[in-house]
């Protein structure tokens, strides 16, 4: 499970996330990025690519591609 918080302070912007086990409540990976609100979606790209890392994932190229990508820009 992916549970995860924001805080806001002025012109700042800081995302935490927590990648949980599910059966035993036990935290897999926790990371946290920081920046300007303007910065958002590159913040989220930045969250997801570390969370990638710390849990040690090997995806493919296609799936690669697809957290590269911010369709919202």
């Amino acid at each position: 499970m992916l549970a995860g918080a924001y805080t806001v302070a002025g012109e700042e912007l800081r995302l935490d996330a927590r990648v949980v086990e599910v059966e035993t409540g036990a935290v897999a990976a926790a990371q946290k990025v920081a920046g300007t609100k303007v910065a958002f979606f590159a913040l989220e790209k930045e969250l997801v690519d570390v969370l990638v890392s710390a849990l040690d994932l090997k995806l493919p190229f296609e799936e690669k591609a697809k957290l590269r990508s911010v369709p919202t820009e």
